[in-house]
């Protein structure tokens, strides 16, 4: 049986102004360089993962029996709409100040060793083109993200993550990193998530990469 859920996106109606960048591969970091720098030099593996949030939902959830499923994190949702977790992931020592939180892997797929490196060149080299900008209006939509890039160690532990929001265009990145903004790697560069999208499809990761099913 499936589980019933009342689902309710939550966007914020209006426009917003913002500075476009024209982007692109415009990076030249060479792949042995990209290698050797964080978050992929302390990555054993790389994981790409799609997981329910509280942010998907409003305040009611109701399962196939008619009770109130309250949203508290990505694990206890998918436990009692008895969705099945391929795999749990703490992040609480990854940059979260020591707070509670994990992921509960819906849909899972580890990169192999040419797609790791298609996704640092991705990371450091399609970017903005810093000579070339225009002002833009589009809405503006609330930070729903239900995928993330997980960046594991030898001992199979969550040292770096990043969070997307596809459907926004919004990303959280763990541990800070201030470079990476400073760099223009993906503020105002709406291209990257679309390569990043592809990314996700190619390994058949569908849920919040394509819409929220």
């Amino acid at each position: 049986m499936k589980s019933c859920l009342v689902i309710s996106a939550i966007f914020l109606c209006g426009l917003a102004f913002g500075q476009h960048n024209v982007c692109g591969w415009y990076g030249t970091l060479s792949a042995e360089k990209r290698r050797a720098m964080p978050p992929f030099a302390s990555a054993e593996k790389v994981v790409l993962i799609s997981f329910f949030t509280t942010a998907s939902y409003s305040e009611e959830i109701v399962n196939d029996k008619g009770e109130t499923v309250v949203a508290e994190d990505s694990l206890s949702i998918a436990q009692k709409l008895d969705v099945k977790v391929l795999r749990e992931f703490d992040l609480s020592t990854v940059g979260n100040s020591g707070k509670r939180k994990k992921y509960a892997a819906i849909e899972m797929a580890e990169l192999n060793s040419i797609e790791k490196d298609s996704l640092s060149r991705w990371f450091f080299n399609y970017r903005t083109n810093g000579s070339s900008k225009e002002m833009t209006m589009k809405s503006v939509k609330s930070y729903v993200p239900n995928n993330a890039v997980l960046f594991l160690d030898a001992a199979d532990r969550v040292v770096a993550y990043i969070e997307v929001c596809f459907d926004c265009q919004r990303y959280v990145i763990k541990p800070d990193v201030a470079w990476f903004t400073q760099m223009g790697l993906l503020a105002g560069c709406d291209g990257k998530y679309e390569v990043l999208r592809q990314m996700f499809r190619k390994k058949k990761i569908g849920y919040g990469v394509d819409s929220i099913k």
